[in-house]
C-alpha cells in the first residue's frame, strides 16, 4: 500500500513538470500571477506543433526552452499540415527538427519528400535536405534542397531542381513554385524536354495546371530540324499552341523567319508571322504585315504590302495566297507581278502552274521593258513560261497597247490583244484564210472587196530598179524642177521622155522572184497556249485556219529580217478586231494586225475594212499593208495588192499612186522613194518653187519610181512602156483625174489618243456588211435596213469629194503665197 502510493506521488510530480510553468510557479510564489492575454494564447496554440505519434517520446527542458525529443514513426500536425519523419526534435513546441524519411503534406494534393528538414512552427516555413521531392498532383519536383513556405505555398531552390511533367521535364539552378497558383518561375539555364521539342531558356514560367509555358527571357526552342528564338512569348503544351512576341526568329534548314510575333498551332499546322513578317529560303523572299502557313495544305498567305520573290519573279499586293501543293498563287488588292522584262499589274491575279495560265484582273497593265512596251486592259491571260499574253477589255472594252518608235510614243487599240513568244526558224505552215461564203461575210469574217483577192502572186522582186526585162523597156524621168517650162499641152504621143540609162541599168540588176508576205502571227500560234482557250475572245477560225476556199498569203522575201534576237525574247503581237494605231506623224486601221520582233514588221490585214496608214498628208491603202522597222524607226512601208497612195498637202488637190504592189522607203521618219511594181498609174500635180500649182500628169505604165523630198515628189521614173499626159490646170477635169477606188478618208482616220476608243470611228459592224450585199444573195432581216437605204447611207457618211471646177487663179496666188 506505501508502494503504490509513492509511485503515484512520484507520477503526479512527473506530470507537473510536464504542465506549463504558470501552474508549478503559482504553488511556489505567494501571489498568482497573471494569465497571457488571450491573444497571445491564440497565438500560441496556433503556432504550436502537435505530437500525433511517436514511438519514444523524451522530453527536456533547459532554462525556457523545452525540446520534445520523438523517435520511431513520427507523427506531428500543425494546423492543415501533417508531418512524417523517423526522429524528431520539437523546440518550445515550434521548431521541428526532422530526420529520416520526411513527408510532409498540406491539403490533398502537395507532398514533400526528403532526407531531413526543419520547420519553422511561427513562419510556417520548411528548409528540406537531400533527395528533395515536391509533389502536386500529376507534377514531381526534384532537388537537393528546398525552401517551401507553407503559409504561402511557395517552393524556393536556388541549387537546381528538375520537374517532370508526364512526359515533360524542365530543370534549372533556381526556381519559385507556387503551389496555390500552380505556377513555377524557373531562372538561370532552364532546359525543357519534351518529345516534340527541346528548350533552353533564361526565364521561363510554367503552370502546371495549363500546362503554358511563359518566355520571360533569352529562350531557343528546338524542335527536328527547326529552331525559334525569343524573349517573350508562350506555348501551351496541352494545346500544342504558341506565341512568340520579343525578337522572334524562326529558322529550319534555308527557311528564316522573323516578325514582331510568331504563333503556331499544331494541332492546325498552322504558323503565323505577324508585324514586319518577313520569310527566306533560299532565293524565295516572302514579306507582308502578316505571315500565315497552313503546313497541312501547304498553302501560304500574305496579307498588307505583301510581297513575294523568287529567282524569277517579283510579286507585290495587298494578299498574296500561293498553294504550293496545287502549284497556284493569288493576289487581291493593287498587285505587281514583276517576270524581268515583263512587269504586270491589276487589282488581283490568279495563276496555275500546272495549268500554265495566269488571269489579271481590273486596270491591267503589263509591261515589257526589254521592248518598250506596255498593254492596257480589264483582263489578262497569260503564262510566264511561255510569254504568252491575250488582253481584252479595258476603256470602251478595248485594250489599248504602248510602244515607243523614234522616241515616240505609239498607241494601237483593239478588240483583243495577244503577244507570243515566237519559236526559233520556225517554218510557215499556216496561212491567212479568208473565207469566202455568204455566211462568213455577214460574221465578219470574210473581206468585203472580194474582187480584190484573187490576185495572182507578183513574183517581181521589189528593188529601187526592179528587174523586168524587154526590148520595149524605157526609163521615163520627170524632173519636177522648171516643169512648168517643158509643160506640153499636145497628145499622149508628144511628151518628151528623156531615158534614164542608168534606171535601166539598176532594173537589170534584180532578178530574185517575190512573194507577198504574211506574218507568222495570225497563222501560227503556240500550240500549247491559243489551243486551248476558247472563250468568246478567242482568235476568230477564219483569222487562223487555212481551207480550200482560202486565200494563202505567202511570206514575202523584201521584208526585212533584221537581226533577229534569241528565241527567248522574241516576240509576236497580234490584234484583232478594228485595229486603230494612233502616232504623231502616222497613224493606221486595220481589222487585224500582227507584229514579229524578230523582223520588227508590223503586218495589217483586211477583213471588214482594208488597212489604211496615214502619215503626214499621204494615205496609203492596200490588201495587205506591212511597215518595216529599223533602228525603231520606220524604214519601209510595203503594199500587196491593190496598194493606192494619195497624197494632198492641201485636200484640194490628189496625187494618187496605184498599183499591184507598192514599196515606200523612208529615211529619218520621212518618205524618200516609192516603188510601184504592176499595172502602175499615177496622177501628180505638179509645183513651182513657190508652192503654185502648174499642171497635173496622168501616167500608166507597169512600174515607177518615185523620189521624194520634204513630203514633196522631187522626181518620178516610169519604167516599161509609160503612156503620160500631161495639162495645164485649167485644162485638167479634176474629177475624172480620181482613179477607180478612190477614197480619201478623214472620219476614221485617228487624230488624238482620244479616237482610238471613239466609237464613231468604229468600221461597219457584221450587220452592216451583210445588208450591204446584194438582195438576192441574202435578203435582208427582220429590222434590217433595205439595200437602197444602206446605199443612202453610204453616201451620206461617204467623204466629200474634191471640186471638179476650182479658182485656178486663186490657187496659184496661194500656192505663190
Amino acid at each position: 500500500m506505501n508502494e503504490l502510493y509513492r509511485h503515484i506521488t512520484r507520477l503526479a510530480f512527473l506530470l507537473l513538470l510536464l504542465l506549463p510553468g504558470g501552474v508549478l510557479s503559482a504553488q511556489v510564489g505567494s501571489k498568482p500571477k497573471l494569465r497571457p492575454a488571450p491573444t497571445q494564447q491564440d497565438t500560441l496554440k496556433k503556432n504550436k506543433v502537435d505530437v500525433d505519434h511517436a514511438d519514444v517520446f523524451e522530453y527536456i527542458q533547459r532554462k525556457d526552452t523545452v525540446f520534445q525529443k520523438l523517435n520511431g514513426n513520427v507523427e506531428l500536425r500543425q494546423d492543415s499540415i501533417y508531418m512524417y519523419c523517423d526522429t524528431a526534435v520539437i523546440r518550445n513546441n515550434t521548431h521541428v527538427t526532422a530526420n529520416g524519411k520526411v513527408l510532409i503534406q498540406q491539403g490533398d494534393s502537395t507532398s514533400v519528400f526528403a532526407d531531413s528538414a526543419m520547420y519553422d512552427g511561427v513562419l510556417k516555413i520548411a528548409e528540406l535536405y537531400g533527395d528533395v521531392i515536391l509533389v502536386n498532383g500529376r507534377q514531381k519536383l526534384f532537388t537537393d534542397r528546398l525552401t517551401y513556405d507553407l503559409a504561402q505555398k511557395l517552393a524556393t531552390y536556388n541549387n537546381g531542381a528538375t520537374l517532370t511533367l508526364d512526359s515533360t521535364q524542365l530543370t534549372s539552378k533556381r526556381g519559385y513554385y507556387y503551389v496555390r497558383e500552380k505556377q513555377i518561375f524557373f531562372k538561370d539555364s532552364v532546359i525543357v524536354i519534351h518529345p516534340d521539342f527541346s528548350l533552353r531558356s533564361d526565364t521561363l514560367g510554367f503552370n502546371t495546371e495549363t500546362e503554358v509555358v511563359s518566355f520571360l527571357g533569352p529562350t531557343l526552342i528546338s524542335a527536328d530540324s527547326s529552331r525559334i528564338y525569343t524573349e517573350d512569348g508562350y506555348y501551351d503544351t496541352e494545346n500544342n499552341l504558341a506565341a512568340f512576341t520579343q525578337n522572334a526568329q524562326y529558322q529550319k534548314g534555308e527557311q528564316q523567319a522573323t516578325a514582331d510575333t510568331i504563333r503556331y498551332d499544331g494541332k492546325r499546322s498552322l504558323y503565323s508571322l505577324e508585324g514586319n513578317a518577313r520569310f527566306e529560303e533560299g532565293e524565295r523572299l516572302a514579306t507582308g504585315d502578316l505571315i500565315r502557313y497552313d503546313e497541312a495544305n501547304d498553302r501560304t498567305f500574305l496579307y498588307g504590302n505583301a510581297r513575294y520573290q523568287d529567282e524569277k519573279q517579283n510579286i507585290v499586293a495587298d494578299e498574296i495566297t500561293y498553294d504550293a501543293r496545287k502549284e497556284t498563287y493569288s493576289t487581291r488588292g493593287r498587285s505587281v507581278i514583276s517576270d524581268p522584262p515583263q512587269i504586270l499589274t491589276a487589282d488581283q491575279v490568279d495563276y496555275s502552274e500546272e495549268k500554265g495560265l495566269g488571269i489579271a484582273m481590273g486596270n491591267v497593265v503589263w509591261r515589257d521593258t526589254s521592248a518598250e512596251l506596255t498593254i492596257v486592259c480589264e483582263r489578262a491571260e497569260y503564262d510566264r513560261k511561255t510569254d504568252y499574253l491575250k488582253a481584252s477589255g479595258g476603256r470602251n472594252n478595248r485594250p489599248l497597247l504602248i510602244t515607243v518608235i523614234e522616241g515616240d510614243s505609239l498607241f494601237m487599240v483593239s478588240d483583243t490583244l495577244l503577244a507570243i513568244r515566237e519559236e526559233p526558224a520556225k517554218a510557215l505552215q499556216d496561212t491567212l484564210a479568208i473565207p469566202m461564203d455568204s455566211t462568213a461575210l455577214a460574221e465578219g469574217r470574210a473581206m468585203v472587196r472580194q474582187n480584190t483577192l484573187p490576185v495572182p502572186i507578183d513574183t517581181t522582186a521589189i528593188a529601187e530598179g526592179p528587174a523586168t526585162t524587154g526590148q520595149d523597156t524605157a526609163a521615163v524621168t520627170i524632173d519636177t524642177t522648171g516643169f512648168a517650162e517643158r509643160l506640153i499641152t499636145a497628145g499622149r504621143d508628144t511628151l518628151a521622155v528623156p531615158i534614164d540609162s542608168t534606171a535601166i541599168a539598176q532594173r537589170a540588176a534584180t532578178s530574185s522572184p517575190d512573194t507577198l508576205a504574211i506574218p507568222e502571227g495570225l497563222a501560227t500560234l503556240h500550240p500549247d497556249t491559243l489551243a486551248v482557250r476558247t472563250d468568246s475572245l478567242a482568235v476568230p477560225e477564219g483569222l487562223l485556219t487555212a481551207g480550200q476556199d482560202s486565200t494563202a498569203i505567202q511570206e514575202d522575201s523584201t521584208a526585212v529580217s533584221g537581226n533577229p534576237a534569241d528565241g527567248e525574247n522574241r516576240r509576236q503581237l497580234l490584234a484583232y478586231y478594228d485595229v486603230r494605231i494612233y502616232k504623231s506623224d502616222m497613224q493606221a486601221v486595220c481589222d487585224s494586225l500582227s507584229y514579229k520582233s524578230s523582223d520588227s514588221t508590223f503586218y495589217f490585214y483586211p477583213l471588214r475594212q482594208n488597212p489604211i496608214v496615214w502619215s503626214d498628208t499621204s494615205q496609203f491603202t492596200a490588201d495587205t499593208v506591212m511597215m518595216v522597222l529599223a533602228d525603231e524607226k520606220i524604214d519601209r512601208i510595203l503594199m500587196r495588192n491593190n496598194a493606192f497612195i494619195i497624197n494632198s498637202p492641201d485636200e484640194l488637190f490628189f496625187n494618187q499612186i496605184k498599183g499591184k504592189n507598192v514599196t515606200a522607203f523612208f529615211e529619218e521618219n520621212e518618205l524618200r522613194r516609192m516603188s510601184v511594181i504592176g499595172n502602175a498609174e499615177s496622177v501628180y500635180y505638179a509645183r513651182d518653187e513657190s508652192g503654185g500649182y502648174v499642171g497635173v500628169n496622168k501616167t500608166v505604165c507597169s512600174e515607177m519610181m518615185l523620189y521624194f523630198g520634204d513630203n514633196q515628189v522631187d522626181k518620178i521614173k516610169f519604167i516599161t512602156e509609160p503612156k503620160a499626159e500631161m495639162k495645164p490646170m485649167k485644162q485638167a477635169d479634176h474629177g475624172a483625174l480620181k482613179m477607180p477606188g478612190f477614197f480619201w478618208e478623214k472620219q476614221r482616220r485617228p487624230m488624238s489618243l482620244a479616237d482610238l476608243f471613239d466609237p464613231e470611228k468604229a468600221p461597219p459592224s457584221p450587220k452592216d456588211l451583210r445588208q450591204a450585199r446584194p438582195a438576192a444573195e441574202a435578203p435582208p432581216l427582220e429590222g434590217e435596213a433595205s439595200p437602197a437605204e444602206v446605199e443612202e447611207k453610204e453616201e451620206q457618211t461617204a467623204p466629200a469629194p474634191a471640186p471638179e471646177r476650182i479658182d485656178l487663179e486663186t490657187v496659184g496666188e496661194k500656192g505663190k503665197g
